[in-house]
Parts: C-alpha cells; sequence; structure tokens
C-alpha cells in the first residue's frame, strides 16, 4: 500500500502548520477589523492586532541613534481563548497553526486552510505567493531507555543519531538535518534525539521527527491548493520511511 494512503488512530503530533509568503508588496493592516478578519471570525472569532515595530540605526557625524519605527499591525485569530488553533495574519505571510490533539486528518486540515485562502483572496485580490510551505512535527515520547530506538525509528536514521557516541563519551543530544529536492518542493527532515533537559544527561526516550516540506516560487493562487496536497504527499512518504514496524502497530493502522 503507498505510503500516502496510511491512516492512524493514534498519533505523536506537537504540531501541524501551513505557512504563506505574501509578494514583495505588503499588505497593509491596521488596528481596525477588515473584511477578510469578519470572514474568518466565523470560526477564529477570539481576534487580535499587536503593533509592528523595526529598529533602524542612524549614524550622523559620529553620533549614533535608535530610532523605533511602527509599519502597521499583525493579527492572530484563535478558536479558542487559550487555545492551540491559530491564524496569524502579517504584513508578509499568514499561517495556520494546530498545536497538540487538535489535528484529526487532513482533509478536515485542508478544509479549513481552503477556507482561509478563498478568504484571502477575496478580501485582498491576491494572485500569487512566493513560498508555501507545510510542516509536521513528531515528538515521539516513550517509556523505556533513551538510545533504545529499534523498530521505532528506521535504522538509517538510528545509525546517524548514535554516531556521535563514537568517543565512549556519553550522550546528551544528537540532532541531524537531511534536505531533499523533489522536482519542484523541498523537504526538510530534522531528527533525532533532542533531550528537552539539555545539559542535563540524556534520560526520556524522546525523538523529534520535524518534517518541513515548502515549494520555494511564483506560486498562482490556482496552484496553491494542490501545491499543498503534494507536499503533504511528501510528507507523509518521509514520515513513512522514517519509522519502524513497531511504531506503526503503536499508532493502531486503521488501513492495513
Amino acid at each position: 500500500m503507498p505510503a500516502t494512503q496510511m491512516c492512524y488512530g493514534r498519533d505523536f503530533l506537537t504540531a501541524v502548520v501551513i505557512k504563506v509568503d505574501f509578494p514583495t508588496t505588503p499588505l497593509t493592516l491596521t488596528e481596525e477589523k477588515n473584511p477578510f478578519l469578519d470572514k474568518v471570525s466565523e470560526r477564529f472569532p477570539h481576534l487580535s492586532a499587536a503593533p509592528l515595530r523595526e529598529m533602524m540605526f542612524n549614524f550622523a557625524d559620529g553620533v549614533s541613534d535608535v530610532v523605533h519605527r511602527d509599519f502597521g499591525f499583525a493579527w492572530t485569530a484563535l478558536k479558542s481563548p487559550g487555545g492551540t488553533v491559530s491564524l496569524a495574519l502579517g504584513h508578509d505571510a499568514l499561517t495556520l497553526t494546530y498545536g497538540p490533539s487538535d489535528y484529526v486528518g487532513f482533509d478536515a486540515f485542508f478544509e479549513e486552510f481552503s477556507f482561509i485562502l478563498d478568504a484571502l483572496v477575496d478580501n485582498f485580490g491576491m494572485r500569487h505567493f512566493t513560498r508555501v510551505g507545510l510542516r509536521y512535527v513528531n515528538e515521539i515520547r516513550l517509556p523505556g531507555r533513551a538510545l533504545d530506538w529499534a523498530g521505532i525509528i528506521d535504522e538509517r536514521l538510528v545509525s546517524a543519531t548514535l554516531a556521535p557516541a563514537l568517543n565512549g563519551g556519553r550522550l546528551l543530544r544528537s540532532m541531524h538535518q537531511v534536505c531533499e529536492q523533489h522536482d519542484e518542493d523541498q523537504v526538510l527532515l530534522n531528527y533525532g534525539l533532542v533531550n528537552p533537559d539539555y545539559p542535563a544527561p540524556l534520560v526520556q526516550r524522546h525523538f523529534i521527527l520535524d518534517i518541513d516540506s515548502f515549494r520555494q516560487s511564483v506560486i498562482t493562487v490556482d496552484e496553491t491548493k494542490n501545491c499543498i496536497k503534494r507536499l503533504n504527499n511528501l510528507c507523509t512518504d518521509t514520515f513513512e520511511n522514517s519509522i519502524g514496524s513497531d511504531l506503526r502497530s503503536l499508532m493502531e493502522p486503521e488501513n492495513e
């Protein structure tokens, strides 16, 4: 069965993120609500605005001066107060983020993004984007020995992760990165033993699979949704090729 068709009853996701970057002409956002925010507030009713400020250094006649300049606002929209499903609209990008336990499947996530994208296009007249990205952060926490990942993580990643302990020292952290090109798209895999207690000794059985896929070019609005679907397939294949059969069983596959 192709990896992209696997469905599970359990996952280890702590974040799922879609981000689209705007063209070089940024949006001008004020602290007043706009029609886009009115539309998305149907699903994200808890809105807040924060001023954007940049710091500029001026040097003249041997004297330096720091000037702060405000250049608009960034908006954040939440589904519930203090919740982890959020929409961020800035002058140069839009980001949709799901936190732990929010993601139930790609179809629902994609439908939410499509609703937001349609509202963005309708209200700001977007014609293209300069970058589209989709990221899945998996934090695999299990009981047991911190360095025992046989059957859980693919042996190729395990070998690379444990390689730094060649000198006989005690391993404190081991993080690695693989970047692959797939036609127009790239996949960046950050993986390894992050050790949340660092610099304390590595004692927790905690492995990161952070899969970041993106396309960086001129991407028309019509191409964006298909681009996201392709990036999702790349992320799914990367995940499936990074795990072992024991983890697959723990995740309760529903369509084997």
